[in-house]
């Protein structure tokens, strides 16, 4: 009896033997539930049955190219109960190779070998389109660089932006690189203001030639230390400080075009243009105040400005003894500035393409307007408005008088050689 007991036990011995065995092997072959790609890229998704330890899997998760050269990768969980992990490549694939997913020696959270060997054979279609890091040369032209030729369309002025401090948009060009369609050149329209932070911002709908859509994207923040000018301005070298106070309509005026006074018109002009810069509605012209004031065509003084201000509501005050701090000052504090010149103080300028110093032989004293400055070369010059310019133009068709600069001290003695002040427009 006892020797049947005996050849009982070994019996049902075996045989859960058997059945854990079956039973392991079964969970073994469910361990992996699910592996799919998720993307034309490369990536893979797999989901186990049981939570799993990232470490404890690390090296049991292998992709292969088709000479068996390991790729490297990276795992991390798609979720939060850590059963579904995500596979990419730490480089790009290349497109139309083939490659192998193999997952072997699996260890559960218990540190527990499962041996459930699963491989699948993949091949990658297309890449991810991707940006490089911008090149910003010493001009601040700015060169983009793809991963794969790109389609140059109207899309790409919605996707690729420079933006100033203040979220405002420049005005940019773009254009292929030296007939490269994996490289854009950017040119930056507006004038970049020294000191100033700026971000380029690529984001959108930039497609390959392959039709691959861009994934990633760029906001790249860049300050402009200094910027090398056209030598053809008559400057310098290097702008290091620039404030300009403009509108984004136009307000200038050529006191040449305003009718039979029009030698007399520098006051009537830079009044008109003083209102005009507060109020892009403008109820009055250059001849309606020449009626007003003076209409036997004598030249305006400061009391005429002043009642000119007063009758139209520009906030206006006057300073005296002008100094050379006094006019920065004003322009950093957002403000214009009327001077009454006299032009000898300003040297001639020879060459028609300079935009500094006096551009006419023969100019009489006469009312400007001082708008902004630019420090070049560690010398500050005045950007102004000179109405007295009677069609004076550069090769482009610009106003000689609009934007003109002069330098610093040459203004301040042009002034102090005069009346010895200055009309102080306020923006508020």
């Amino acid at each position: 009896m006892k020797k049947i007991i005996k050849i009982l036990a070994v019996i049902t011995f075996v045989l859960l033997s058997i059945y854990v065995v079956i039973n392991l092997n079964n969970k073994y072959q469910n361990f992996i539930i699910e592996a799919e790609t998720m993307d034309d890229y490369g990536t893979w998704y797999v989901k186990f049955e049981y939570e799993v330890n990232l470490d404890n899997i690390r090296n049991s998760i292998k992709i292969i190219d088709e000479n068996g050269k390991l790729k490297e990768i990276t795992l991390g969980f798609s979720d939060e109960s850590r059963q579904s992990i995500v596979i990419k490549p730490k480089e790009e694939y290349e497109i139309n190779k083939k490659y192998k997913l193999i997952i072997d020696d699996i260890y559960n959270k218990n540190n527990i070998k499962i041996n459930n060997y699963y491989s699948q054979e993949f091949n990658v279609n297309m890449k991810p389109l991707e940006v490089l890091n911008p090149i910003i040369d010493e001009q601040y032209k700015i060169k983009l660089i793809f991963n794969q030729p790109i389609i140059k369309n109207d899309k790409i002025y919605e996707a690729i932006k420079v933006i100033d401090s203040k979220e405002k948009s420049l005005g940019i060009e773009i254009d292929y690189v030296n007939n490269s369609d994996k490289e854009l050149s950017i040119k930056i329209l507006d004038n970049l203001i020294p000191k100033e932070e700026y971000s380029i911002v690529v984001k959108g709908e930039i497609i390959s030639v392959y039709d691959n859509i861009m994934l990633n994207g760029i906001n790249q923040k860049f300050t402009v230390e200094k910027i090398k000018l056209d030598k053809s301005l008559g400057l310098g070298t290097y702008e290091s400080d620039r404030k300009s106070i403009d509108t984004n309509y136009e307000w200038y005026i050529d006191q040449g075009n305003t009718g039979e006074y029009s030698e007399n018109n520098s006051g009537p002009a830079v009044a008109v243009m003083a209102k005009k810069w507060l109020n892009k509605d403008l109820d009055i012209s250059v001849k309606r105040s020449r009626e007003i004031y003076y209409p036997g065509g004598d030249e305006w003084f400061l009391v005429t400005l002043i009642d000119f201000f007063n009758e139209f509501s520009v906030p206006a005050s006057v300073s005296e003894n002008v100094n050379k701090d006094d006019i920065k000052k004003q322009i950093d504090d957002d403000n214009i500035v009327i001077a009454y010149i006299d032009p000898k103080y300003i040297p001639y300028e020879t060459d028609e393409d300079s935009h500094v110093n006096r551009y006419k032989l023969q100019v009489k004293k006469h009312y400007i307007i001082i708008k902004g400055y630019i420090v070049v070369d560690d010398k500050l010059y005045y950007e102004v408005y000179d109405p007295y310019n009677f069609g004076s133009v550069y090769k482009d068709g610009k106003p000689k008088g609009k934007d003109r600069f002069y330098y610093e001290e040459d203004l301040i003695n042009s002034i102090k050689n005069t009346w010895d002040n200055i009309v102080i427009i306020s923006s508020e």
